[in-house]
């Protein structure tokens, strides 16, 4: 049996002191010890960024169940793909400013007209963007536009082009994961799956917007 030395010198260490009388720490520390089951494992331990974690989870359990609105019902809805939104959240090499708009989306507190006007920071909610180039349009009767996070992000006629750019990005960004994942050959040994391709980044005049 191998041992490991700074193991079997401390052990000895901890004999020595129980048996000295220079006492100096005969006691448990005063530090709380947290305990929680996970799994059907009982785990225990002082403060620390685990158990931090821990308590953050049972005080958000607790929250969502007295709350009704869209955000509660969407966290605790099952199969909503949360795991993902969470990982991404805390992928430092995504720009601070996507996770925080994706944090606002999900909590209701996009700054978009709409949500301004419930907050009684604004009186319309009519799209800005949209009376304006109605306006330049002349058209005598444009649509009630409501500019909502989702009219910003799918509707409005001004923004068509970083709409169409970001659609393309997400497309990208499936089929390069498909394609990666799909390492089937055939009898020739070439790749058994083709993928269709947009053109490069460089070649959509959109992607620089």
């Amino acid at each position: 049996m191998v041992c490991d030395p700074l193991n079997e010198l401390a052990d000895r260490w901890a004999d020595e002191g129980r048996q000295s009388e220079n006492i100096r720490w005969s006691l448990p520390t005063n530090r709380p010890i947290f305990f929680w089951t996970d799994n059907g494992i009982t785990h225990h331990s002082p403060m620390n960024p685990t158990v931090k974690k821990r308590i953050d989870l049972q005080v958000s359990q607790q929250q969502l169940k007295i709350h009704l609105g869209s955000t509660a019902n969407f966290l605790t809805r099952e199969d909503s793909l949360r795991d993902l939104l969470g990982t991404f959240h805390k992928d430092r090499s995504v720009w601070i400013r996507a996770r925080r708009r994706v944090l606002q989306c999900l909590s209701y507190q996009f700054p978009c007209v709409l949500q301004l006007k419930q907050w009684g920071v604004l009186n319309e909610v009519k799209c800005r963007f949209c009376e304006k180039r109605y306006k330049e349009k002349n058209i005598r009767d444009p649509p009630d536009t409501v500019e909502s996070v989702g009219h910003i992000q799918c509707y409005c006629p001004v923004l068509q082009l970083p709409q169409i750019a970001i659609h393309h990005g997400i497309w990208r960004e499936l089929m390069f994961s498909i394609r990666k994942s799909s390492t089937e050959l055939n009898d020739a040994s070439e790749p058994r799956w083709h993928f269709p391709s947009a053109l490069s980044p460089e070649a959509h005049a959109e992607w620089g917007l």
